[in-house]
């Protein structure tokens, strides 16, 4: 009798208890990143080999510790981010998706002309992320030119951009 009332006792358990089968994981939040923003930027490094090294050095425009204006127009469906970056009077289209730990992983390209001299800029290593209406992060953009060898490399980090529209 025992026996039967212990059985009985865990069936009741068992069942009271229930299995709700697995955990739902919860939906991700996609940080908003589409919108006007605006602020600036500083150059954090500067290096340059060949054509950006000689006098006047490209460093010495882009020095460390230089400020530039910034705004990022940017649209968003998902994780999919597109748009243009406007570095001072320079304006690259860019886009990238947003990483699972909410990093906006940013690529783009552009080239400046003046005459025959063509400087092209890439973006890399990009990695901002948006609380509220504010942007922090930092990238580097890598710069060629078709007047001679050589390359340059600048560090940024944003010092302020707000989102304002």
């Amino acid at each position: 009798m025992r026996y039967a009332i212990a059985l009985v006792w865990i069936a009741l358990l068992t069942v009271a208890c229930g299995d709700d089968g697995p955990a739902t994981p919860p939906t991700p939040v996609v940080p908003n990143f589409q919108g006007q923003w605006t602020g600036s930027y500083d150059i954090t490094g500067c290096s340059g080999t060949g054509v950006f090294a000689t006098p006047p050095a490209f460093c010495d425009t882009f020095s460390i510790g230089s400020t530039f204006p910034l705004t990022l127009t940017l649209t968003q469906t998902g994780t999919q981010v597109t748009g243009t970056a406007q570095f001072g009077n320079f304006t690259m289209p860019v886009s990238g998706p947003i990483a699972a730990d909410g990093r906006l992983l940013l690529t783009g390209s552009g080239a400046l002309v003046q005459g025959s001299i063509t400087i092209n800029v890439s973006l890399a290593k990009w990695a901002t992320v948006v609380s509220g209406t504010s942007m922090t992060g930092n990238w580097e953009q890598v710069w060629t030119t078709n007047i001679g060898v050589g390359v340059a490399n600048t560090a940024h980090g944003i010092r302020v951009l707000t989102k304002t529209g």
